[in-house]
């Protein structure tokens, strides 16, 4: 990573570990639904929550190849190289909180349910997310 990583959203980081973490949610959702008999009144409702959240991680992964080219954009025009991994999860809450508000305001500001508009939600909610665990930690 060279010192011009910083020219790289760190909203990204956010994102893949939000990405990561729901795919774990999938996964036991998924496996919980296969092992519960299809007669059983609950199987439905498992059926409907791994929709749900398939749905979910489908808007992260739009929102995250939106913030990759940026910041594939970003290391290009910079010369900085670095990964998603290298970047920081720790960002402060007040970091965070900005990057969510820059987010919500964006989105405020594009058509509702449009495909942007959906990413952003996305992005809104993964920064949401984040700001609460970034504060939880300082506590």
């Amino acid at each position: 990573m060279t010192n011009d990583a910083q020219a790289i959203d760190p909203t990204i980081r956010v994102v893949s570990d939000e990405l990561i973490r729901e795919l774990g949610e999938l996964l036991s959702l998924e496996e919980l639904k296969r092992s519960t008999p299809v007669d059983d009144p609950a199987f439905p409702q498992l059926a409907r929550d791994v929709e749900e959240a398939a749905r979910s991680l489908l808007a992260k992964a739009a929102t995250q190849t939106s913030l990759a080219e940026d910041a594939h954009e970003a290391s290009v025009d910079s010369g900085a190289s670095t990964t998603i991994e290298d970047l920081s999860p720790d960002l402060p809450p007040t970091e965070i909180l900005t990057m969510w508000r820059d987010a919500d305001r964006e989105r405020a500001s594009v058509e509702r349910g449009t495909a942007r508009w959906l990413e952003l939600s996305a992005r809104v909610e993964s920064l949401r997310r984040a700001y609460q665990r970034a504060y939880d930690r300082t506590r």
